[in-house]
């Protein structure tokens, strides 16, 4: 199972990119920004993706404020401008979804055509409905009984808000994401390293 990080919680855009910065730096997989004003969340993606290399950037939009046409090009600017880290979560009727996913794939749809088209020759389109969001408590202990749920019932792309540093969600909760019988000896072990350690 893969855990990305919810940044939503947080209503300071500035503080938003630092912890993508953050999460782009420690290895995390993904952060799921949008959710608010309608309009601003490829933007914000888009201010992420220029300052970060790695970390997927999913983006929560309301598929339903917006033509799928127009929707479909922000989505392809957005993987442009990550290169290829753009994951759309898209809250709307499936008829929608199902056009954007179509308009992004290149297909012709009511005579127009998607450009640019996207950098990925399969831009992963998820409806907001099916993609699983939990809020984290920072107890390490009950977190951890969390997490293992959510990896033994199957869920294999799970998005978390956390209240604590993003360290200690990568050292204790990523990586037990990852195998059922993590040690965690590890992660134990690098909460006694010196913290600039990490950063290297």
């Amino acid at each position: 199972m893969r855990i990305g990080l919810d940044l939503r919680k947080s209503s300071d855009p500035a503080e938003r990119e630092a912890l993508a910065r953050k999460a782009d730096t420690l290895g995390v997989w993904a952060v799921l920004v949008g959710g608010g004003p309608s309009g601003t969340e490829v933007s914000e993606a888009a201010s992420i993706a220029i300052s970060t290399n790695n970390v997927h950037l999913a983006v929560w939009v309301d598929g339903s404020s917006e033509h799928p046409l127009t929707l479909a090009e922000e989505i392809s600017i957005l993987d442009h401008l990550s290169e290829r880290r753009a994951l759309p979560v898209i809250a709307a009727e499936p008829q929608i979804i199902t056009r954007v996913q179509q308009f992004l794939d290149g297909s012709s749809v009511d005579g127009f055509h998607l450009v640019p088209p996207p950098a990925q020759t399969i831009v992963p389109v998820w409806d907001a409905s099916e993609v699983t969001v939990i809020e984290l408590t920072g107890d390490l202990v009950k977190d951890r009984v969390t997490i293992d749920a959510e990896r033994d019932s199957g869920t294999t792309h799970l998005f978390v808000s956390w209240p604590g540093n993003i360290e200690t969600m990568v050292r204790h909760l990523s990586t037990r994401a990852l195998v059922n019988d993590f040690p965690q000896l590890v992660a134990d072990l690098a909460d006694s390293l010196p913290e600039n350690n990490w950063s290297q």
